[in-house]
């Protein structure tokens, strides 16, 4: 019995780990094709990781993300042409709070700037913080498990 209940756990906790590991990447994805941008963006975003910036800009020549950090710092990023025509880069914002974003383009001699959005960003541990917690008490149940297995067995007579 208790051989499928450590098991069980052990499935739980590896499967828990994997999806850590193997979370799925973040991606902010602004269209500036129609005349009113459209922005694509997660709930939150994990300052532990990389943001996949794409920028749909067809008209425009040079395109760079601006803005400003929850602690006032600023941002320019400069966004490079992809293979697809769009604009992309790996955006980390390391600071934790609401940031403020737009996205700047060149079209000949013209720069415009979008109308500024708001992004979330968490600390990476405060996302995964329940399923932390899930991944310490699973050890800590086999760990318990395998304790009272030894104990058990180290006795002499059976308990009854």
């Amino acid at each position: 019995m208790f051989r499928v209940v450590a098991g069980v756990l052990l499935a739980l906790l590896a499967t828990a780990g994997a999806a850590l590991a193997l979370a799925p990447a973040q991606r902010l994805a602004v269209d500036l094709s129609s005349g009113t941008p459209q922005v694509e963006r997660q709930a939150a975003y994990a300052s532990s990781q990389a943001i996949r910036l794409h920028v749909r800009a067809p008209q425009a020549t040079a395109a760079s993300l601006i803005g400003v950090g929850p602690d006032g710092t600023n941002l320019r990023l400069p966004l490079v042409r992809d293979a697809d025509g769009a604009f992309g880069a790996e955006l980390r914002l390391p600071a934790a709070g609401t940031w403020s974003l737009a996205v700047a383009t060149v079209f000949g001699e013209d720069v415009s700037t979008t109308q500024s959005f708001a992004v979330d960003v968490a600390d990476g541990a405060a996302l995964f913080g329940p399923a932390s917690l899930f991944l310490v008490l699973a050890a800590g149940s086999i760990a318990g498990g395998i304790g009272l297995l030894a104990v058990a067995r180290a006795r002499p007579t059976p308990l009854a």
